[in-house]
């Protein structure tokens, strides 16, 4: 069994807190993309200290982050069977499946070319770092995977369903080009008390950056 648990995820979020000596002070937490399922899973904790949530085009689910992705209509129906075909094959490697890759995440991802400093540390670090990639809240880039077959510890993981326990007030946000929209986002907002949705118009996953 896979020591990257949910548990130790927000637990080490809780350390952190603890060790920049937040808690008296009080402190917001944002979560984007599959850090939104964590800051969502943190929050209905109630830590003490936390005063704000930010939730930027986190899904309220892994499954609903996967049929999201497969029901895309706005990507080639022939760049969803290269992916699909090659991901079935374990063959992530491949320059077509790399060339299908890009055209999903130009499209739906990240806009913007080249990225910020910050988001391209981040992927560089997943391609150098396996160990979250195989068991953690990225096991779906395990080897450059795409996002229609979803792996790892966390595929099952829907917080959404104790959302009820958030007391902050919660700002949601996503694209309108990114994977994670309608339903993904949602049962945040049936679920969480005092909560506003933002959708930003022609941007993807990374819409603050845009």
């Amino acid at each position: 069994m896979s020591m990257m648990t949910r548990d130790l995820f927000v637990a080490e979020l809780d350390n952190l807190v603890d060790y920049l000596q937040l808690r008296e002070l009080g402190f917001f937490v944002l979560g984007q993309g599959r850090g939104g399922i964590l800051a969502g899973a943190y929050a209905s904790r109630r830590p003490k200290g936390l005063r704000k949530l930010i939730i930027a085009g986190g899904p309220v689910g892994m499954p609903l982050y996967s049929e999201g992705c497969k029901h895309l209509s706005q990507l080639p129906p022939g760049v969803r069977y290269t992916v699909e075909r090659y991901e079935r094959k374990g063959d992530c490697d491949s320059e077509e499946f790399q060339k299908a890759n890009a055209a999903f995440f130009a499209r739906h991802s990240y806009k913007l070319d080249p990225l910020p400093d910050p988001a391209k540390a981040v992927f560089d670090h997943l391609r150098e770092d396996l160990t979250l990639s195989h068991y953690g809240l990225t096991g779906l880039f395990r080897r450059g995977t795409f996002k229609f077959i979803i792996v790892g510890s966390f595929k099952d993981w829907e917080p959404w369903k104790e959302a009820h326990n958030i007391q902050v007030e919660t700002l949601l946000f996503n694209g309108d080009r990114a994977e994670v929209m309608g339903r993904c986002i949602e049962l945040w907002l049936k679920s969480i008390a005092k909560v506003k949705w933002v959708t930003l118009s022609n941007t993807s996953r990374m819409a603050h950056w845009e």
